[in-house]
């Protein structure tokens, strides 16, 4: 998946897909080592529009950004950290049941499930070995946006974990 993010991310005209989850990664047996496809890019969108703030998405993979209306690149990243860490066998996903525009209201309960789901990666995260695929989760799950891994390294750095 970290080579399909950086594909979308370095084309000529970015696409952010917006939608990274479990149930858009599907695995395909037609190569000989299989190989994990995306799917399910009714929410993408280029670079360019990232500007138009949509409050749409699945609200366990959202990243912090959100909250301060932005989505981008970096949103790929931090939903596929989600995923490695339940793919991981480290969390259990919340059921996401909160309604994604009401995180923007002060004090609603779908804004406290949502920063109360932040605080939660927040501790997994720390708990992670800074090496190896452990690092590079550490590093996508980071909250800081300008200290978070990009797409490019990341795909640079899984290759050199898994060979």
């Amino acid at each position: 998946m970290s080579s399909a993010l950086s594909h979308l991310h370095t084309l000529p005209k970015p696409i952010i897909h917006a939608d990274i989850k479990p149930e858009n990664i599907m695995f395909s047996r037609s190569s000989r080592t299989g190989d994990f496809v995306l799917i399910d890019f009714g929410a993408a969108f280029h670079l360019e529009d990232a500007a138009d703030f949509n409050p749409s998405g699945t609200p366990s993979y959202v990243g912090p950004e959100f909250l301060q209306r932005r989505r981008g690149m970096d949103m790929d990243v931090w939903a596929l950290g989600v995923t490695m860490i339940w793919a991981l066998g480290m969390v259990e996903l919340p059921d996401g049941e909160w309604f994604l525009p009401g995180v923007f209201e002060e004090g609603s309960t779908d804004r406290e499930a949502l920063l109360g789901w932040f605080g939660r990666v927040e501790r997994l995260r720390e708990g992670l070995d800074g090496k190896g695929l452990e690092g590079l989760v550490r590093k996508m799950l980071n909250v800081e946006v300008g200290d978070r891994i990009g797409s490019v390294e990341l795909e640079e750095g899984m290759r050199s974990v898994v060979g």
